[in-house]
């Protein structure tokens, strides 16, 4: 393995001061990953021994970056919050930790609150971006028209070629399973009857959905992905002297590859039911979506940050609800428009099973086996959520934890 560290400014993610760390410096080292399931505050992170103490600046942003030996692949980018080591006067060591650029963006944006922005290339212009209008919303069985929503896909979406705050840009974001307009059936937030599209500004609206409760853009994420049963998974890249990200939205649930890379181990125990649940409950506000017996034993429970919208709401309502734009209708002032109501005018919440059955319904019918494995084996460029071979059977990766020798250790799910 091959060490640079650098440094970063805060707004833009320009690079300086980057330096190879000598060889000859480095004693030992480890780096281990994982999906960052559920948003750990542990995202995988490096340990660095050196003989020598490494230079810091305490007025920047300092990363790690590891590469392979002839430099045509990066085990990652890792975030050193603290710039001092802790010394051994024993072995004269120096060690270092650092925490992968993954679990660096779930703490960002953990502490940012979603305010209004003008700043057309900031994250925080996604908001305006993703503004969508209702056409009509029951509110105490009056339907009133043209009131903005929130499309989550379109916010995950828009974040795209957008700058931080943080020290790194992101670059692309991949997302193929939070729907996003101009497709039907579309997750969509508001709170309570929202406010008219017809008059209000997006700082109006952003302030009344979200300022209230101090939601944070992690609050947000999680409105996105939980519904559809997805990880958010960070990778970081130096690009034109740039530290940027790549987003991507995977789904906990995949169907096996047909032919995935094979492993052989050095040592493997197969861990029999380790990921087994018999039953699962997600909830959100009083909407409740179950599969399998909820009533015994290993029951995965999840609670949404959110409410489902009822089929009539009051005008004094000021729960943030998920609701669901069923049919796409046109436009409203520049804005894609979409009904919320069925035929009996009743508002549709977006939890329920047509809309994320696929996404759920194998965490009881594969889990039911629940066969996991504890690998180790010679690295060969393997990343979390890919899909290997080992003894015949198809494992997504969910932890790897790589050593300085080349060998490593996975944990996965069997998926066969």
């Amino acid at each position: 393995m091959r060490f640079f560290i650098f440094q970063t400014d805060h707004y833009y993610g320009n690079v300086s001061n980057y330096t190879e760390i000598t060889a000859s410096a480095i004693a030992d080292n480890s780096i281990e990953k994982t999906a960052g399931d559920d948003f750990y505050l542990k995202a995988g992170d490096i340990t660095l021994k050196s003989y020598e103490s490494l230079t810091w600046n305490i007025s920047s942003n300092n990363w790690l970056v590891v590469f392979n030996n002839d430099l045509s692949a990066s085990y990652g980018v890792f975030y050193r919050e603290k710039v001092y080591s802790n010394y051994n006067t024993k072995t004269r060591l120096y060690t270092y930790k650092a925490y992968s650029i993954q679990k660096k963006f779930y703490d960002d944006f953990s502490q940012s609150g979603l305010i209004y922005s003008t700043w057309s290339d900031h994250i925080f212009y996604a908001l305006r971006e993703s503004l969508v209008v209702v056409s009509e919303v029951n509110i105490d069985g009056t339907n009133q028209q043209n009131r903005f929503a929130f499309s989550p896909g379109l916010f995950i979406n828009n974040l795209a070629s957008k700058r931080t705050s943080w020290g790194y840009c992101i670059n692309t974001v991949t997302n193929t399973h939070i729907p996003a307009p101009v497709a039907n059936n579309l997750p969509l937030i508001m709170r309570g009857q929202s406010l008219p599209a017809a008059s209000a500004t997006h700082q109006e609206v952003i302030e009344h959905t979200f300022e209230n409760d101090d939601i944070t853009f992690m609050n947000l994420l999680k409105m996105a992905v939980e519904p559809r049963n997805c990880f958010v998974l960070v990778t970081g890249f130096i690009v034109s002297d740039q530290l940027v990200i790549n987003i991507a939205i995977e789904p906990r649930c995949v169907d096996a590859e047909t032919s995935p890379p094979t492993i052989n181990p050095i040592e493997s125990t197969r861990k029999a039911a380790k990921y087994k649940w018999y039953g699962l409950k997600v909830t959100a506000g009083d909407a409740e979506y179950t599969q399998g017996n909820i009533a015994g034993k290993l029951v995965l429970t999840k609670s949404m940050p959110i409410g489902n919208m009822p089929a009539e709401i009051t005008s004094d309502d000021s729960t943030l609800y998920y609701v669901e734009g069923d049919t796409r209708d046109g436009t409203f002032n520049g804005y894609d428009r979409y009904e919320i109501m069925d035929a009996s005018d009743n508002n549709i919440g977006y939890i329920r099973a047509v809309n994320i059955d696929d996404y759920w319904d194998p965490m009881v019918d594969w889990y039911s086996a629940g066969n996991g494995y504890e690998v180790e084996y010679w690295y060969n460029g393997e990343q979390i959520l890919s899909q290997v071979q080992i003894e015949g059977e198809t494992v997504r990766i969910l932890r790897l934890y790589i050593k300085d020798s080349g060998r490593a250790e996975l944990e996965g799910k069997v998926l066969t």
